[in-house]
C-alpha cells in the first residue's frame, strides 16, 4: 500500500511539473480559497471541545497556507528555473497574482532603478545585494521573465533600503556589510504594484531616491572611477559617501 502511495505521489509530482506555472498557481489558489465545508455545529460543543476544534482548524489553515506557498514557489521555478532569489515567497505570489505578466516594461524606470541600486551596491554595505546585482547582469542579455523576476527581487531589496535608511543610517552606513536585506511592508509593495498598473513606475522609483543634488552629482561621478578590477579606492570612498548624502538635506548657498 505504501509503495503504491509513493508511486502515485511521484506520478502526481511529475504530472504537475508538466503543467504551466500559471495552472499550478491557479490550482494552489483554488485549493486554499475553497476548503471543504465544515459540518460541525460549534454551538453544541463544550468549551474544551470548541477550543480543541479551533486549534485543529488553525493548524489545518497553517498547513494549507504552507502547501499553497510551496505550490506558488514550484510554479515560479517551473517558469524561470532555479534562481538565487532574496524574496522567493513574496516574488512567487506577486507573479502568480499577476499571471506572470512582466512588471518591468517601463525601461526608463528600470534604468533609474538599476542606477540607484548599483550606487547602493558600490558602497559595499551588503554582499547579498551585490550578488543580486551580479545575477541581474548575467540575466540581462536573455531578458524575458527570468530577468523581470530578478529585477523585482532586487527592487524589493532596494525599496526596503530606501524606506529605512534614514532611520538606520548610523548602523548601515558606518560599517562594512552591515545592511541586511529584508522585505518591504505589504502596503509598500502594493503602492509599487499600483504604480505598475497605472504606468507610473518611473515616478515611484524616483520618489525612493533623494533630492540632495550632491548625492546625484556623486553617483554620476562614480561611472568614471571604474577600472578593470572594479571601483578605484577613490570611487569606493565616494560610493559610501553618496549613500550618506541620501539622508542629509540639500543645501543651496548655505541655506536649506
Amino acid at each position: 500500500m505504501l509503495k503504491g502511495t509513493v508511486k502515485l505521489s511521484a506520478l502526481a509530482l511529475s504530472l504537475s511539473m508538466m503543467v504551466s506555472g500559471c495552472a499550478l498557481a491557479d490550482w494552489a489558489k483554488d485549493t486554499v480559497s475553497h476548503p471543504p465545508p465544515s459540518t460541525v455545529d460549534m454551538s453544541k460543543l463544550s468549551p474544551e471541545e470548541r477550543a480543541k476544534l479551533e486549534a485543529e482548524i488553525k493548524e489545518d489553515q497553517a498547513r494549507l497556507a504552507a502547501e499553497k506557498q510551496a505550490m506558488l514557489e514550484m510554479s515560479l521555478t517551473h517558469e524561470i528555473g532555479e534562481q538565487n532569489l532574496q524574496f522567493k515567497p513574496i516574488v512567487a505570489k506577486l507573479y502568480a497574482d499577476n499571471k506572470y505578466v512582466l512588471l518591468w516594461q517601463d525601461k526608463s524606470a528600470e534604468k533609474q532603478f538599476l542606477r540607484e541600486y548599483a550606487a547602493m551596491v558600490a558602497s559595499s554595505i551588503s554582499k547579498r545585494s551585490a550578488k543580486s546585482l551580479e545575477n541581474l547582469s548575467q540575466a540581462e542579455q536573455n531578458g524575458g521573465l527570468t530577468y523581470d523576476v530578478l529585477l523585482t527581487d532586487a527592487f524589493l531589496d532596494y525599496m526596503y533600503y530606501s524606506k529605512n535608511v534614514s532611520q538606520q543610517a548610523q548602523r548601515w552606513l558606518y560599517g562594512s556589510n552591515s545592511y541586511k536585506p529584508q522585505s518591504p511592508s505589504d502596503e509598500q509593495i502594493q503602492q509599487w504594484l499600483s504604480a505598475v498598473k497605472n504606468n507610473d513606475v518611473l515616478t515611484y522609483v524616483e520618489g525612493l531616491s533623494t533630492d540632495n543634488s550632491h548625492y546625484r552629482q556623486t553617483i554620476q561621478a562614480l561611472s568614471s572611477m571604474i577600472s578593470d578590477s572594479g571601483l578605484t579606492p577613490t570611487g569606493k570612498k565616494l560610493a559610501i559617501n553618496a549613500q550618506r548624502l541620501r539622508v542629509i538635506p540639500d543645501f543651496h548657498n548655505g541655506i536649506l
